[in-house]
Order: C-alpha cells, then sequence, then structure tokens
C-alpha cells in the first residue's frame, strides 16, 4: 500500500512546532502545503512542487529541432 506523505504529521524545521495542512497558490496553480502556525514557515508538498515546475517549463516553450512545439501562456 503506497502512503502518501500528505497524510503525515510535519514539524517545522525552524521552530519545531507542528505544521497544519493549507493549500496555496504559486505561479497561479494551486499547491498542497503545510504551513507553521507559530512562524508563519510555507513547505510545498513534493509532488506538487514538481509539477509547478514543469509547467513552467513548458510555459517557455519546447525547442526540438528548431521547431517550437508547445507554449502555454502570454509570450
Amino acid at each position: 500500500m503506497k502512503r502518501d506523505i500528505w497524510d503525515a504529521e510535519h514539524f517545522c524545521h525552524s521552530c519545531s512546532s507542528k505544521m497544519s495542512k493549507t493549500k496555496v497558490t504559486v505561479e497561479g496553480m494551486a499547491v498542497r502545503a503545510w504551513e507553521c502556525g507559530k512562524c508563519k514557515e510555507t513547505v510545498l508538498h513534493p509532488e506538487d512542487a514538481q509539477k509547478v515546475l514543469v509547467f513552467n517549463k513548458l510555459k517557455q516553450g519546447i525547442t526540438v529541432n528548431d521547431h517550437l512545439f508547445l507554449k502555454f501562456g502570454e509570450t
């Protein structure tokens, strides 16, 4: 059975307080995150952070053999 880190308890690296689940917006995308109620440190869920990185690369476009294949958003 695969376990998701979203279901685990997380503690702040700065102050060691328990972090709570939240959703934040990064580059216009809603992503899962944990936020410390004490020092306001925010940590993104790694799977969602990876999706934001991939999306940003696709927005820039992919050039293969001098042809641009994918482009999203503004130029």
